[in-house]
């Protein structure tokens, strides 16, 4: 079982968390539909209240295997290939942050597959994106 970490923070309430957002929370659900539609993927999925009302908001989701965390991130790619840039430019437009983390059930060690700040995106293969560089994609 691999455990996939997500937390986001936010300076304020005033502004939504992208998934809380009117075009947001469209496409999360849609993404959330996906997983429930994939079982055999994704084992379970236990998050904070949707819509988070606090500056923090924390998830987790337990997909099968590494194989199935890439497959279901692919499905998820195919049914919206902009998500994760619009995704990113809310983010750091709005001043919030974003820290997607894996680990394998049974260890102790959780590896970064996504932090988006203000500033930058660095991915799960170290690779950094600025805000200039999100901006014109």
């Amino acid at each position: 079982m691999i455990l996939q970490y997500i937390t986001k923070t936010r300076p304020t309430v005033d502004v939504p968390f992208f998934e809380d957002s009117e075009e947001g929370k469209t496409r999360s659900d849609a993404i959330i539909q996906l997983a429930a539609d994939h079982p055999e993927l994704v084992d379970s999925r236990v998050t904070d209240p949707i819509p988070a009302t606090g500056l923090t908001w924390s998830g987790t989701w337990t997909f099968v295997g590494w194989i199935e965390l890439k497959e279901f991130m692919q499905l998820a790619y195919n049914i919206d290939p902009t998500l994760r840039t619009v995704r990113a430019k809310y983010v750091m437009q709005h001043d919030q942050e974003m820290l997607v983390e894996t680990q394998e059930l049974g260890t102790e060690t959780r590896n970064v597959q996504l932090h988006i700040t203000s500033a930058q995106v660095v991915r799960y293969d170290g690779s950094i994106l600025t805000a200039a560089d999100i901006s014109n994609l």
